[in-house]
């Protein structure tokens, strides 16, 4: 989810249900100090296998809300930046005049209830991103993209330490 800086809070609990075990995907705490448990997970699909996530500095809203859930569970590592912090629903309101104005309602937070908006989210690795000047083929931007090299190896250390079990 690196670099994803938007996105629909519904979108990321929908793609969440295939990979968490069953309960609590997301809840918000409106302005007003309520609170509301949003999604939640049935767990038919929980994911069994290891997993790393990557993001960075660009990451926020709904892509931080995938990766703090996905920590929530102990479901993957993070590798990469920490994230922007921005964790809020904002709501548009239709005026008379047929303007309208937007508004943020509400606080979302992942199943483990801690809050990362204006925070960020720290990664369990922490690897900077190189600037891309020019990417050409596709194997080359791979072998140079320190993040998902340390992902790789992440992996491949955890699928070989199980293997010796």
């Amino acid at each position: 989810v690196r670099g994803v800086s938007s996105g629909d809070v519904e979108c990321a609990a929908k793609m969440l249900q295939c990979v968490l075990p069953q309960g609590l995907i997301v809840s918000s705490v409106n302005k007003d100090g309520t609170s509301e448990n949003l999604f939640y997970s049935s767990g038919n699909k929980e994911l069994k296998k290891p997993a790393v996530v990557l993001a960075d500095n660009e990451t926020a809203g709904a892509a931080e809300l995938f990766v703090a859930a996905l920590k929530s569970y102990n479901k993957a590592l993070f590798v990469g930046m920490q994230t922007m912090g921005r964790g809020t629903i904002q709501e548009t309101f239709e005026l008379k005049d047929g303007s309208a104005v937007e508004l943020t309602t509400a606080e979302f937070l992942p199943p483990n209830g801690i809050s990362f908006h204006e925070k960020g989210l720290i990664p369990d690795v922490s690897v900077e991103s190189m600037p891309v000047q020019d990417i050409g083929e596709q194997a080359t931007f791979s072998q140079n993209d320190l993040q998902l090299l340390k992902a790789r190896e992440i992996l491949k250390n955890t699928l070989e330490s199980n293997i010796k079990k």
